[in-house]
């Protein structure tokens, strides 16, 4: 958590408190005041997202090299750098430390490395996800990125209910007739002694998995 919102809500709690105990009138319309004040730097951290701003590397003489996040307003770039900006992160190996914020939409970090730009190094140090591909090579699931944990999710295609799906060998593979409870079904067994006829049917493949049949009626002179 940033350090301008502990101090908020230290500050939120010190006025609440106080005025709990020495103008309890005034507790409410102090609490509803906090309460506004938070939500409002939740919402302004919100807006000022690193992960949709563009990165820039530049390299600088003795192996300096400054990655900077290109805000698409002031605003955003000063609100990213007053809330949430860490003030140090680590590039790969090599620690980078917050530059003074300067005015601009620009909010950036200096690091000593010797090597090349890492931007993917660097959007991974602020937090942002860099899956990009995420494709199992398998006819069988759908492949998506979920960004909020940064993970590959590849989905079966498979009918849950009739198929079974193998990881390793990417085949949905139909489970066995009959496995499933069947489903009663109205039938005619042929037999006019017999009323009420039912079979069981598979709800997969539609094998009987119960043959017709009914229940013999009280009289039959057949």
């Amino acid at each position: 958590m940033n350090q301008k919102l502990i101090k908020q809500q230290f500050y939120c709690l010190v006025l609440t408190f106080a005025a709990l105990l020495c103008k309890p009138k005034l507790f409410k319309a102090v609490f509803a005041i906090c309460l506004l004040l938070l939500f409002s730097s939740q919402l302004v951290l919100a807006q000022a997202d690193p992960c949709s701003a563009t990165i820039n590397c530049s390299n600088s003489p003795g192996g300096i090299k400054t990655y900077c996040l290109t805000f698409d307003t002031a605003a955003d770039a000063a609100d990213y750098y007053a809330n949430a900006a860490p003030t140090s992160i680590t590039v790969g190996n090599n620690p980078a430390n917050l530059d003074p914020y300067d005015g601009s939409t620009e909010v950036c970090f200096t690091t000593e490395d010797s090597g090349s730009c890492n931007t993917g190094g660097f959007s991974e140090a602020i937090g942002c996800c860099t899956l990009t591909d995420c494709d199992d090579m398998c006819d069988n699931t759908t492949d998506s990125v979920d960004e909020d944990n940064c993970i590959c999710v590849n989905t079966p295609i498979c009918d849950p209910t009739c198929e079974t799906f193998d990881e390793g060998t990417c085949i949905c593979t139909p489970i066995a007739a009959c496995t499933l409870p069947p489903t009663m079904s109205p039938c005619d067994d042929g037999d006019q002694c017999t009323e009420n006829d039912m079979e069981g049917i598979d709800p997969c493949d539609g094998s009987v998995c119960i043959p017709c049949a009914g229940t013999a009626v009280v009289a039959c002179t057949l």
